[in-house]
């Protein structure tokens, strides 16, 4: 029997899967959802309505500085839907998986999230 290399992370950009909620506004709704894993330039999230693939988002969501909660540093920015799934898993509710690439996000939002990964431990 075949023993399997340990998998390796091809990611270029660190992320965690700590469990955030947030906003996502539409052009016509405001949409609240729960990060799966974030990064400086993306987010998966779980959201309870289907998106549109390609459909443009503005994204609104608060990193606390510490496990209280305090301090949280607010960050938006733009964002644009790169997929789309429904959950499986959760048959009997209306639960989507979405991927969502930050296509406006300035520096200084990057570094805030960087710095909320840095310590809450990123993989």
């Amino acid at each position: 029997m075949r023993q399997q290399k340990p998998h390796k992370e091809n990611r270029k950009h660190p992320r965690t899967s700590k469990r955030i909620q947030f906003k996502l506004k539409t052009h016509d709704s405001d949409i609240v959802a729960e990060t799966t894993d974030l990064s400086c330039i993306g987010v998966c999230c779980q959201v309870n309505k289907p998106l549109s693939f390609m459909s443009h988002l503005m994204i609104s969501f608060a990193l606390a500085d510490d496990e209280e909660g305090e301090g949280a540093n607010q960050v938006e920015c733009g964002g644009v839907v790169v997929r789309v799934e429904k959950d499986t898993i959760k048959a009997n509710h209306s639960v989507y998986n979405v991927a969502i690439f930050f296509h406006e996000i300035e520096e200084s939002e990057k570094a805030k999230i960087a710095k909320f990964l840095a310590r809450h431990g990123s993989y």
